[in-house]
Formats: C-alpha cells, structure tokens, sequence
C-alpha cells in the first residue's frame, strides 16, 4: 500500500510525505514513510497489529522510534513519540470535493 500526504500553504506545498507499507521477506509488516524529496527512507516493523491499531517501531532511528495509527469512530489517529516525547495527529473523513481550481 502507498500514500501520500502534502500540506500547502496557498499554491506553495510546505510538506510532503511519502508513505509505503509492505511485507518483507520475513514476512514482518514494514511501514517506510519519506519525508520530502532529500531524506532517506526509513523502515518501521510492526510490533502490533490489530482490527484497530498498529503500532510501528525503529529503536535505532532519532525521532520518532514508534509510529502509532488507531480507527477511531469518526476518523484515524496518529501517534509519532520517542522516550521523551510524541506528536498527536487526531483526523477524520471529510467528503472529497475534487481538485480546487486556483484564480
């Protein structure tokens, strides 16, 4: 599976992420997300895997070390954190208005 995330700021993209989950050769479920266009790839293996979460980690990498998604009722919650700390990333299904035109 792949995706894809930007934030823009106007017509300008500030972020960009891309994302791939695959089974390795060992069977072992990895989550590899690239932050922009000049960093490296990094592999997360799943430690836990359920009908609503999964939890991602890379002790070896600085930050973050653990990558968390979890269903929630109305969306998806994302957790990145290290021992010291961690960033919340609460989202939700909206309807898909298509590409918006620029004036």
């Amino acid at each position: 599976m792949m995706g894809l995330a930007r934030n823009t700021r106007g017509a300008r993209v500030v972020f960009s992420e891309f994302m791939r989950i695959q089974t390795a050769k060992d069977g072992a479920i990895v989550f590899t997300p690239r932050i922009g266009t000049n960093a490296k790839p990094v592999d997360f293996k799943a430690i836990k895997v359920s009908a609503a979460e999964v939890v991602f980690e890379n002790l070896e990498h600085d930050f973050p070390k653990r990558i968390l998604y979890r269903k929630t009722d109305d969306g998806l919650f994302a957790r990145v954190e290290d021992h010291k700390r961690g960033e919340d990333f609460p989202m939700r299904a909206v309807p898909c208005s298509g590409a918006r035109r620029q004036p």
